[in-house]
């Protein structure tokens, strides 16, 4: 018997360091049957002559080009040309655990979500802390939006298996939203989840998420901070329909936008390489959108030390700089010290002597 067909969409931008390594964890699975979609993104380097290497290997690889766009984009034009039973998606820059394909064969659920591993510095950590109990089959949906929505983790597409029916209009034809290029995949999820009669956790591990320099990179965009509203907005609206308590609602999400502003904030201030001018004027505009949404005066409740929101309400773009950058090392050098085993023991020794 040849079961039920999978269809594994990867999306291709500038992952030449990594793309074969992630091709090979297919290639390598004990279950035959898939189909594997590289939809290559205008890549600079050479990932898109890697990917037709692979394609002339193995006539289950199919690769596709677009034109410049968002990986949005390119999960799109691959959900455009699948043809099998269930669908995958996995990044260019990380792999398929070992019989991933053959264990989730196993189960027919219109979702199949799992856990993960991360591997950073050729270092596989621990599976990752789960939500819910091993093959936790919820009987109410309303349990599972509780629970990610408190946690504030709606999701990543990696992580699940689902029938393809959902996106090749026979039950419907659910799409990334092109427009979006931050947090598009949590609320493809929710649509996921809307359309979904069944589905069950699984805390194995069978995704590897790689963690290196180019993906911690996060690039400046004066529409970020309008994509993360317009998306708390659209999950606020999904929530209603999910027959949570508005209280809990409204309290979530409020937490979720507070967050995203001030991880904006630190961004600005240690991570995005822009003018001058344009920074100030980025900092007015999240100050104040932290201001009219109320966190200020705690109107709404939110997630923030005291001495963070001290240091905000002063709304002065040099204080503000300052500390934020000064919690930036501070927050790197505990780092530092938690994963060297040298440094740990000369605070130790210093730690006794003045003992």
């Amino acid at each position: 018997m040849i079961g039920e067909k999978f269809s594994i969409i990867i999306p291709v931008h500038n992952v030449e360091k990594y793309i074969g390594e992630s091709i090979e964890s297919i290639l390598n699975q004990d279950y035959e049957n898939w189909e594997l979609i590289l939809v290559e993104n205008a890549s600079t380097d050479n990932s898109y002559s890697i990917c037709e290497s692979y394609e002339e290997m193995d006539s289950r690889i199919k690769v596709f080009q677009i034109e410049v766009g968002s990986v949005s984009k390119a999960r799109n034009a691959g959900l455009d040309n699948f043809n099998g039973d269930k669908v995958i998606f996995v990044d260019g820059d990380d792999k398929l655990a070992d019989n991933a394909l053959s264990e989730l064969s196993r189960y027919d659920y219109d979702i199949v979500n799992y856990s993960w591993q991360v591997l950073q510095n050729n270092k596989l950590s621990k599976v990752k802390m789960e939500v819910f109990p091993n093959e936790f089959i919820p009987e109410d949906f309303k349990v599972i939006y509780e629970k990610l929505v408190s946690i504030n983790d709606l999701g990543s597409v990696w992580s699940k298996c689902s029938k393809a029916d959902f996106f090749n209009g026979k039950k419907s034809k659910i799409r990334f939203d092109e427009n979006l290029f931050y947090m598009e995949d949590q609320l493809f999820c929710c649509h996921l989840f809307e359309e979904a009669d069944n589905t069950i956790f699984i805390t194995n591990p069978y995704y590897i998420y790689r963690i290196h320099n180019e993906n911690t990179v996060r690039t400046y965009n004066d529409n970020m901070i309008n994509n993360i509203m317009y998306v708390c907005n659209e999950i606020y609206k999904l929530a209603f329909t999910w027959g949570l308590e508005s209280d809990f609602i409204e309290n979530n999400i409020n937490k979720r936008v507070s967050e995203q502003i001030i991880a904006e904030i630190d961004f600005l201030f240690n991570v995005y390489r822009i003018d001058a001018g344009v920074k100030k004027k980025y900092f007015n505009k999240l100050i104040e959108l932290y201001d009219s949404n109320g966190f200020f005066q705690k109107k709404r409740e939110v997630n923030i030390h005291p001495l963070n929101l001290l240091v905000l309400k002063t709304k002065n773009y040099y204080i503000v700089q300052y500390f934020y950058k000064l919690l930036r090392m501070y927050f790197c050098l505990k780092d530092k010290i938690k994963n060297n085993d040298r440094i740990k023991r000369y605070v130790f020794k210093q730690t006794c002597a003045i003992l």
